[in-house]
């Protein structure tokens, strides 16, 4: 369905007393000086069709009544737009009447002002505005309208969401068999549920991986907390302890062999071997002490190198850690200098712009048609050429002036990506601050390291002699009494008998010591085939984790192979324009948009006016195509455009120029 404006006349609109556009359904420029109306006729037009101007608001929301000079509305005037339409070669006209109301209550002699009466009028005759906005809607949606005429609306009013779902109805979807077929390094998916989506197969494999990743993170601290519950048998020796055991039981059953043979008769014999034995031993103990008092020595002055070592580690941790919080303040501030610097150019860059914004080119006068020699006026061809030139030159003057703000707006996003990036790297560097060494740690080491030390020369002036500790003493005592045993009757074998009992049970306590001891290394082996398990459960998760990394990278690998081939597929609709479907996220997954792009450079940011025209002049094209709908489309500011691209439609441009009133051209 082509929609052609034919004519369109305004009474008492805005700044229009009474005027008549009538581009006769061609394209038409139009040329004015900024207020003389151009914004106005795309704002009628609307108007006329929705109530709205042409950023969408609606009549009770922006001054639609002509003003006077002090900016007050103009009473008792009545507004009317009659929009005469070729509709597929059909004419079709459609006015919207606004009169005002004034009404004078009982007792007063004012009239006063009560509103507004709006009729509307579709080919001549009076309809109800539910019937004028039916005809209308019969004819193109608001939205639709709004996205076939409006340059701004698709690009940047509607949600990229919308964009995306519009695009997508264009070109039709992708299916999952088409992209598997595209990449046969995806088949694998194909053993997927397909009671799921592929994007929910993404979120499922994500969910499992960060559930896989969390037992493995947890993993570690269970196996150092069962590694931390291990006996310490580092100092002990199953096969000593077994071979002491061995030796204590066997000692147990020479006590119960010799309290029997007491009980049985008294034997010197027995009791000179006994005596013979016990001062063998006292002798081997006496060997033995002297050693383990030199070891003993050995093991503290090690502990206090131990210590040392530590305690210098530390102190020269503490100084390293100062020196990199130097290094970091001191970077922080020329960082905080460049961005001064920075800054201080954005602002000049700014002033530079409004400045060149600001600047004009003399206006053609009346006087440039008279020569300066004779007086007399120019013949008016030479007026025209004259006038032409003038025009060149005012083109060339407005093109110079728009590259050169398109020059300074891109150093000054430049200056801006600078300061942007030194706030990043200052706030990195304030966030990086290192952990300082606990002084009470160093403290503690210096304290232990003092302990030590006293021990090791409280030890050097406390080597007692072996005879001098009780355990000598008690021999001793033995000896003793086996002596005395060898001199004395009946009273002397009771006693000893009682001394057997009192060996039995200190032996037979060293026995359970000895039992608790070999106990450890069962434990140990207990706590330690718990920690393989654990162990192994980690690397099953390990291999766990990676099938599903795998997974999920062949899904990101088909969601990527869709993408490329539902935007080569959407782009294909468009000329210049391209759609960017998809962004990288920063954990190396992907992110949904819908960013027209032209050249690389994104429509929202990176385009001057003329390619973002273009580029929605593009957009437009498609839609109507797609809609079988073409109405008309105004242009604003199109001045110093070089060349729109083609479209199927009635084409409106809104030109600034030095015409005190406006000026139609097609």
């Amino acid at each position: 369905m082509l929609i052609q404006l034919e004519e369109m006349k305004i009474r008492n609109f805005k700044g229009f007393k009474d005027y008549t556009f009538k581009p006769n359904g061609k394209d038409a420029d139009v040329f004015g000086d900024n207020g003389t109306g151009k914004t106005t006729l795309y704002d009628t037009f609307l108007w006329c069709l929705f109530g709205k101007n042409s950023i969408d608001q609606s009549d009770i929301k922006f001054d639609w009544k002509p003003l006077d000079s002090e900016g007050n509305e103009v009473h008792n005037l009545e507004t009317e737009v009659i929009l005469k339409l070729s509709i597929d070669g059909e004419q079709r006209d459609f006015a919207r009447n606004i009169t005002e109301k004034w009404t004078k209550k009982r007792g007063s002699i004012e009239q006063l002002f009560d509103g507004h009466t709006t009729t509307y009028y579709i080919d001549g005759l009076k309809v109800k505005q539910k019937e004028y906005k039916d005809q209308i809607d019969s004819l193109i949606k608001e939205e639709n309208f709004k996205m076939l005429t409006n340059l701004n609306y698709f690009p940047e009013v509607m949600t990229w969401k919308d964009r995306r779902i519009m695009l997508i109805e264009i070109a039709g979807n992708i299916s999952d068999e088409d992209v598997i077929k595209e990449n046969s390094k995806l088949s694998p998916l194909l053993d997927l549920d397909e009671k799921l989506s592929i994007e929910d197969h993404l979120k499922l494999t994500r969910q499992n991986k960060k559930q896989v990743n969390q037992q493995v993170n947890a993993l570690p601290g269970r196996i150092d907390e069962v590694e931390r519950s291990l006996p310490d048998i580092s100092i002990l020796d199953k096969k000593v302890i077994e071979e002491e055991k061995a030796k204590i039981i066997e000692e147990i059953e020479k006590a119960n062999e010799e309290k029997q043979m007491i009980k049985n008769g008294f034997s010197d014999i027995q009791i000179k071997s006994e005596l013979s034995e016990i001062k063998g031993f006292y002798r081997d103990l006496d060997i033995k002490h002297s050693e383990l008092i030199e070891e003993d020595l050995i093991d503290l002055k090690d502990s206090i190198e131990v210590k040392k070592e530590k305690l210098t580690s530390l102190e020269d941790l503490q100084r390293q850690r100062e020196k990199d919080q130097f290094e970091r303040e001191l970077k922080i501030s020329s960082l905080k200098n460049d961005q001064a610097i920075n800054s201080e150019i954005k602002g000049n860059l700014m002033q530079k712009f409004y400045e060149c914004r600001d600047e004009t080119i003399p206006s053609f006068e009346e006087h440039s048609e008279i020569c300066p020699t004779c007086g007399q006026v120019f013949p008016e061809d030479q007026i025209l050429e004259l006038q032409k030139n003038y025009e060149k030159k005012v083109k060339k003057f407005n093109l110079k002036k728009a590259n050169k703000l398109s020059e300074i707006q891109e150093k000054g996003k430049a200056v801006a990506a600078k300061i942007d990036q030194l706030n990043k790297e200052i706030r990195s560097l304030q966030n990086s601050q290192s952990e300082t060494v606990s002084s009470e740690k160093i403290t503690q080491l210096q304290k232990e390291l003092s302990e030590l030390n006293l021990q090791l020369s409280e030890r050097k002036s406390d080597k007692r002699k072996f005879d001098e500790t009780e355990e000598a003493k008690n021999i001793i005592r033995q000896i003793h009494d086996k002596e005395d045993e060898l001199n004395g009757g009946q009273e002397i074998a009771k006693e000893r008998i009682v001394a057997i009992d009192s060996k039995l049970k200190e032996l037979n306590e060293m026995v359970s010591n000895k039992n608790n001891l070999l106990y450890q290394f069962d434990l140990y082996e207990k706590q330690k085939e718990r920690m393989n398990e654990l162990i192994d459960d980690q690397k099953k998760l390990d291999k766990e984790y990676g099938k599903l990394e795998q997974l999920e990278y062949l899904i990101e690998d088909f969601i990527k192979t869709k993408v490329d081939m539902l935007t080569d597929s959407i782009n294909s609709h468009f000329k210049i324009i391209k759609f960017k479907l998809f962004g990288d996220a920063i954990n190396g997954g992907l992110i949904e948009m819908c960013e027209p792009t032209v050249n690389g450079k994104n429509y929202s940011t990176g385009l001057n006016n003329a390619a973002r025209i273009n580029a929605s002049l593009d957009i437009i094209n498609t839609l109507m195509k797609f809609n079988d709908v073409y109405p008309p489309v105004f242009v604003d500011n199109a001045e110093g455009i070089n060349e729109l691209i083609d479209i199927d439609t009635q084409l409106i441009t809104l030109n600034v120029s030095k015409d005190q009133e406006l000026r139609i051209g097609e």
